[in-house]
Parts: C-alpha cells; sequence; structure tokens
C-alpha cells in the first residue's frame, strides 16, 4: 500500500494538456488508433518438532512486521527548489529511520498558480477529500500556505492529527494563534546580525549598500560587478562569491523538524514539544573572505567557513602516500588481467541490463506521474465539476459525464497496452505464435512501420522458457530496426528446423558494418545473443552498410540450461 500512496500522491504536480492522439500502421491496413504507453501455502502434515519450529519462526517473523504510520507532506515550494530540497532531505531522512513503516505522501499547495480563487479553493477541497478516508497520522506543513490550510481545516478535517511546520516565519503565516495539534520550526530573519558581522570584520566601512528584490541572476551580476564585499541573508547562494554573514540553514531547519518528526511519531505529544525559533548560524565562503583580505579569527564563534581551499600538501599528500600502493596494484592487476578478461563479457551485460532496468523503471515512473496521475487528477477534478452542474445544469452535467466516461476509456486503454509492453499475457494464455503476432501488430500500430508475421510448424505446446527467449528477442530485435535501421518495412519469421526454432528478423534499412558490432555498447545485440546461448542455441547478424540488416536465432524445443531471464 505505501507505494500505492506514494504513486498517487504525484496527482497533484501539475495539470497536463490533453495527449494527442496518433495514427500507426501494420501490413494487415493498420486502423488509427491511440498510441498506448502502459498461496496460500497449504500447511502439510509435519512431526511435531517440525510444526513447532514453523510456529516459532512465524512468531519472530510476525514480530518483525513494522506498524504503519501515514504520513503527508504539503509543500508552500516545489520540492525540487535549493531550499526546499535541503529542508525535505533531511526530514525524509527521519522518516527512513522511524521505527514504523511510513506511507508517505507529497503535495503541492502552490495556489498562486491558479489566479481564480474558485480553482484555488477546489484544489484544497480535492485534497481534503483526498484524505478523507486516509486520513494521516501525522501532517507536515511547508511554507506559510500549507500551515494556514492546515490551521483552517484541522479542526474540521483533521481532528487530533499531529501537525508539524517549517519552511514559514511567524509574520508570513500572518501571527497565527495555533492549538496543541502544531509545532515545528519558524524562521527567523534577522539581517541586523549579518550588517553587525560584516561591519564587525571591516570596522572602516563608511557606506553601505542594501539591494533587496532582485533575483538570482541579478545577485550574481551584483557579486561580479561589485568592487566591494557583498554579504547576504540566504544560504542556498553560498558559493558564488558572497562573503554571506547570519543565515537561515535550511539543512539545519530539516535536521530539527526531523527531530520532531520523530519524536511525534514515538508518541509524544504536539504540545509536549517546544516550538523551536530560529535555525540560523553564522557561514561564510572562505575564498570570498579571502579575496577581501578578512581573517576567520575575526568571525564570531562558531562561525562555518565553507569552499576551503586546500594547502599544496592536501592537495599531494595522498599521492605520496597512493604511488607505492599503485605501483603495487599495476603488479597485482597484471597478475589478474588474464581471468578478469574471461569474465568480463558476463559482468559488462549484467551491468548493463542493470541499468537498463533501472532507465525502465523511471521511463515508467515518469509515463505514470507525466500522463497517468494527471489524467485521473483531470477526472476526478471533472467528476467534482459534473456533480456540481447536475442540478443547476442536468444537461451540461450528462455532457460532461459523457466525456469523462469517454476519457476513463481511453485511460483503461493504455493502461492495457503498457501492461501488455511490460509481460504479454497472450504469450502465457495463447502460445508463442499468437503472442508473436500480438506483439507485431502491437509494434507496427505504435510505430507506423509494416510488419509482415509469419509462422510454419510452430508447435502449439512449446516450453516457457524458449517461448519467453523467443519473444524476448523478436521485441529485442523490432525495438532496435525502430531506432537504428530507419526503414518502413520488416518482416518476422518462425519456422522449425532440426528440434529447434529458427526466428528471423529481417529489414530494409540503412545497414551497418558487422565488423564494428564489437566496438559498440548497445545492449539489444547482447541481450539477444545472450538468450539465446543461455538455453544453448544460436545467434547471429548479418548487415551491410545500404543493405539493410538481418537477425537469426535459433533455440532447441529442449534448452540445455534451464531458464531464461524475462
Amino acid at each position: 500500500m505505501g507505494e500505492v500512496s506514494e504513486m498517487f500522491a504525484l496527482f497533484s504536480r501539475r495539470l497536463p494538456e490533453s495527449p494527442a492522439a496518433g495514427n500507426s500502421r501494420i501490413v494487415s491496413r493498420p486502423v488509427p488508433t491511440r498510441a498506448g504507453r502502459w498461496k496460500e501455502v497449504r500447511p502439510r502434515t509435519m512431526n511435531f518438532a517440525l510444526f513447532a519450529a514453523c510456529l516459532l519462526f512465524q512468531a519472530k517473523a510476525h514480530g518483525e512486521i513494522k506498524e504503519v504510520r501515514r504520513v503527508a507532506i504539503f509543500y508552500e515550494r516545489c520540492p525540487s527548489s535549493p531550499a526546499v530540497a535541503l529542508l525535505d532531505r533531511g526530514i525524509r531522512g527521519a522518516l527512513d529511520t522511524s521505527d514504523y513503516q511510513i506511507e508517505l505522501c507529497g503535495d503541492d499547495v502552490e495556489t498562486t498558480l491558479f489566479d481564480d480563487p474558485a480553482a484555488q479553493q477546489a484544489l484544497l477541497e480535492w485534497y481534503i477529500h483526498r484524505y478523507q478516508d486516509r486520513r494521516p497520522d501525522l501532517i507536515i506543513a511547508l511554507g506559510p500556505t500549507s500551515l494556514r490550510f492546515m490551521i483552517d481545516s484541522h479542526e474540521k478535517f483533521f481532528t487530533e492529527v499531529s501537525i508539524i511546520f517549517g519552511d514559514t516565519s511567524d509574520p508570513q503565516a500572518d501571527n497565527p494563534k495555533l492549538d496543541s495539534n502544531f509545532t515545528g520550526c519558524w524562521e527567523m530573519f534577522e539581517p541586523n546580525k549579518t550588517l553587525d558581522v560584516a561591519l564587525r570584520i571591516q570596522p572602516g566601512s563608511r557606506h553601505i549598500v542594501v539591494v533587496g528584490g532582485t533575483s538570482a541572476f541579478d545577485r550574481h551580476l551584483v557579486v561580479s560587478a561589485a568592487n566591494a564585499p557583498v554579504f547576504g541573508p540566504s544560504i542556498v547562494a553560498v558559493g558564488h562569491g558572497e562573503v554571506r554573514g547570519y543565515l537561515e540553514s535550511f539543512a539545519r531547519q530539516g535536521r530539527i523538524v526531523r527531530g520532531i518528526v520523530l519524536r511525534v511519531l514515538n508518541g509524544e505529544r504536539p504540545q509536549d514539544v517546544s516550538i523551536v525559533h530560529g535555525a540560523n548560524a553564522y557561514i561564510f565562503h572562505e575564498r570570498a573572505l579571502k579575496r577581501w583580505g578578512f581573517r576567520e579569527s575575526d568571525l564570531p564563534p562558531g562561525s562555518e567557513v565553507l569552499f576551503r581551499v586546500p594547502s599544496f600538501w592536501e592537495r599531494t599528500e595522498w599521492k605520496w602516500v597512493a604511488a607505492p600502493l599503485i605501483i603495487l596494484c599495476l603488479i597485482v592487476f597484471a597478475l589478474y588481467v588474464r581471468l578478469k578478461l574471461a569474465r568480463d563479457r558476463a559482468l559488462g551485460l549484467s551491468g548493463m541490463l542493470i541499468t537498463a532496468q533501472e532507465k525502465e523503471r523511471g521511463r515508467l515512473a515518469s509515463e505514470i506521474h507525466d500522463d497517468f496521475s494527471q489524467r485521473m487528477a483531470l477526472l476526478a477534478l471533472g467528476l467534482e465539476n459534473a456533480k456540481d452542474a447536475i442540478e443547476a445544469s442536468p444537461d451540461e452535467a450528462v455532457r460532461q459525464v459523457h466525456a469523462l466516461l469517454r476519457s476513463a476509456s481511453e485511460i483503461g486503454a493504455d493502461l492495457h497496452t503498457l501492461s501488455h509492453r511490460l509481460h504479454s499475457s497472450t504469450l502465457e494464455k495463447l502460445g508463442l505464435v499468437p503472442g508473436v503476432s500480438a506483439l507485431c501488430k502491437e509494434f507496427a500500430l505504435q510505430h507506423a512501420i509494416e510488419v509482415d508475421f509469419m509462422a510454419n510448424d510452430i508447435p502449439r505446446s512449446i516450453p516457457p522458457d524458449v517461448s519467453l527467449c523467443v519473444f524476448r528477442i523478436v521485441q529485442e530485435g523490432l525495438r532496435n530496426l525502430m531506432k537504428h535501421s530507419g526503414a518502413a518495412k520488416a518482416q518476422v519469421h518462425l519456422r522449425m528446423a532440426a528440434q529447434r526454432i529458427v526466428v528471423t528478423i529481417r529489414d530494409e534499412g540503412i545497414g551497418f558494418d558487422v565488423g564494428e558490432l564489437g566496438n559498440k555498447e548497445g545492449l539489444g545485440i547482447r541481450s539477444m545473443e545472450e538468450r539465446a546461448y543461455l538455453l544453448g542455441g544460436r545467434f547471429k547478424v548479418y548487415s551491410e552498410l545500404g543493405k539493410g540488416t538481418e537477425i537469426v536465432a535459433s533455440v532447441p524445443l529442449q534448452p540445455r540450461l534451464g531458464k531464461a531471464a524475462g
């Protein structure tokens, strides 16, 4: 459930434009379509001793299951902004170390993105509706809008829910009166202390220029053009030439909020946790100090000095220590290199497979976030609008409901396509030939490439490992064809030869020099080759520049090894 909660927490990130429909073609004259993206173990009779051991093991396992706590975070600003990222990193670190299993939901309440007050109110009401059936055990409100939202709604909708706030000052939040459910950390803006320390380390100053309300780009221009040291109130800009001063440390604020979160999760009441005022520190840039001739001894006690430039010995010490070790390692490496080269192929492929898997997971996460979750959010808002229109304008409500039904059908179809890409149910239920046929038709629809599919004398009953191996080879071969060949047509042919299934994938694209294949880092050819070899099969690529490409793989019906990777 934690993964589901995290996924649907992405609903509120942003509202997408309606996706455009696309047209694709297959050999049987493709039709226009939407381009797709997406035990009880029965106890056996055992003797008494084994049964007792199982009971003990189960008791221990149940004792290790963590209790679930639901935590919601409401952000005023985008979590990817530098300041909020520092704050958020500290808070999430606390959740990772909690004794509970945390179901985490994160939402943006950037109502400033919507000029219409009704749209702003609809967004906030949607959040309230969303959490009614799965009330959080703890809410973290970051920013003044998030805090005011909680103040206005918690008595009615989030009764007795602990609320921890941060990323706002008391004045920014309109000096609210907080009840016993609230605790957290107020920001304290004290520019006077920055001015004091500037005068302390530069006592002869006669003129001070205050620059306010400029963008980060403008501040960098000020720093590069100024003929005097520049001090400032924000830690996120440290490292661009400013001397800095008494700063609001978002990393420190994150640690403070993290401590409060852990205390409340561990059973303390918010009213027993004192509100912290300020997470400031004296922070300076060493190179800027040196540029203007300031001495660290003049800085206030406890000051942090960042970006220190190491001395020559500090920069080179490791070289004098490491040189003998490097020589020794080179000698050992020379003796070991023969064995290592023998394993390079397998290890390299494993690494590439892992990388490809992580990229695919990232792509799927992005697709779910940027497409499906946003479309579901629009669907939910549309249902709310249709509900409101029922009494005022029944005909308009009916029109809206029909439009929402079409949207729901499109979402369902796209989810079905995404699921089919990940795992072909046709292959599992109907067999190899229908599975590969469906794959070719779907590929043609998606990429507007005609695919002729033929199958001769293929048995209906084929070992699952062999079917999966052949299916993945065709899938990867078509994917490579789409990426590299530039062809508009392709042929896929399955046939039997000497108790082997032979699969041929041919195109009339640009081709390539097979002699350079070993120098390429692509995973596609190697993965197809390894799949065939794993089952005792053979694999070959034929290609010439300008004359297309042909891939031929043969896999025995009775594989030499047991399993082919999915």
